[in-house]
């Protein structure tokens, strides 16, 4: 009998806490579909990648990102998997050994896109708070890297040989035990390295927010700069808080309640725990930043709660700012959108761009600021 630890809230004929298999077989749909597309989101951000220029290539920004994707693309292909090994392993001990790798594979490289989305926050705040040099800082990538990957790896290693992989109803992973209705070895080994990982990102983030703020005495364009950095790690940021809030929130539902967690939140991370590869590829087509402005511009021409109204200019703006203009998904180059007055900023024109002398964030001599590539 497989050791269960999705369950679906409620008692039943099937056991207490556990799935029917009509629930069960949604659960694993929804985790299929959207390994897979994560497999094609982190496929896509690493082609463009390869494409893309040098120059492009050696961009802070974009190596963070294209490693986040080749960490995410071997945790997806375990999670578009799916049960191929788990449902039958149990009576086929050969699977064994199949079941162990893709167990080893969502413990190692999952973890390790946790932490790496730390690396990227704490990258965030070193360059905006601290005012560190993006080129010095993109050669300790490396070292950072092989920090978070000997760590997961040897977690990972370490379960395996205690044998802790096994069927986890949905994939090879972490099973609960009997009589363990918490799951204390997915707590420790994994969820309070997820929370950990909250806390981190958050209190970084906030800073870097706080700082990107204090605009006194900064050149504009070095002010728009800053916002179109600040969107586009904000956006891979907030999808890290999605996904694994899904997965905490089910965790904790499940222990707080008698018979498990219900089906709605076992569904929510059936879903978004696979789908890191497919929202930063999202991200990196500017889809949600596009849709955003196409919202906006529909909500300023239809003048809805008072927006659109005319700033009495004679510039084409309305009292939000923006300019009309047309949008094209491709094109934006992933710049943020600039006042009425200041041309967009594209992002390899931000302070992530390496190889620049560094004027500083208030233009004075001598800090190791972000730099604006003259006209």
């Amino acid at each position: 009998m497989p050791n269960y630890h999705w369950t679906c809230g409620t008692k039943s004929k099937f056991g207490d806490g556990k799935c029917s298999p009509h629930e069960e077989g949604i659960l694993l749909d929804l985790a299929a579909v959207s390994g897979t597309l994560s497999c094609l989101g982190s496929a896509y951000v690493i082609v463009t990648w390869i494409r893309s220029s040098k120059d492009e290539r050696k961009q802070m920004g974009n190596k963070m990102v294209f490693i986040m994707s080749v960490l995410d693309l071997v945790t997806s292909i375990a999670f578009a998997a799916g049960d191929a090994a788990s449902e039958h392993v149990d009576e086929d001990p050969s699977l064994q050994p199949v079941c162990n790798l893709q167990g080893f594979v969502i413990q190692c490289f999952g973890l390790a896109t946790v932490f790496w989305n730390v690396v990227i926050a704490w990258s965030l705040y070193l360059m905006v708070v601290k005012k560190q040099s993006p080129d010095k800082l993109r050669h300790k990538l490396k070292y950072w890297l092989a920090t978070v990957l000997v760590f997961t790896g040897i977690m990972g290693f370490v379960l395996l040989g205690e044998d802790q992989y096994g069927d986890a109803t949905l994939w090879c992973w972490l099973p609960g035990k009997r009589d363990d209705e918490t799951n204390w070895l997915q707590l420790w080994c994994f969820y309070i390295w997820v929370m950990f990982a909250f806390v981190i990102n958050t209190v970084l983030f906030t800073r870097v927010i706080r700082e990107s703020n204090a605009h006194d005495g900064m050149n504009e364009e070095i002010v728009d700069a800053n916002r179109a950095v600040r969107s586009k790690l904000q956006e891979y940021l907030f999808f890290f808080f999605l996904i694994w809030s899904t997965g905490i929130l089910n965790r904790g539902v499940g222990w707080a309640r008698k018979y498990g967690s219900p089906f709605w939140t076992s569904a929510l991370q059936a879903f978004f725990m696979p789908s890191q590869g497919f929202f930063n590829a999202m991200v990196k087509a500017n889809v949600f930043t596009t849709i955003y402005d196409y919202v906006s511009e529909y909500i300023e021409e239809k003048e809805i709660c008072g927006y659109g109204v005319d700033d009495g200019v004679d510039d084409d703006t309305s009292i939000m700012g923006s300019p009309r203009g047309p949008r094209s998904l491709f094109s934006r180059s992933g710049s943020a959108r600039a006042d009425a007055d200041t041309a967009r900023v594209a992002w390899k024109e931000t302070l992530l761009q390496p190889g620049e002398p560094h004027n500083g964030f208030n233009g004075s001599n001598g800090t190791d600021g972000p730099n604006i590539p003259s006209k």
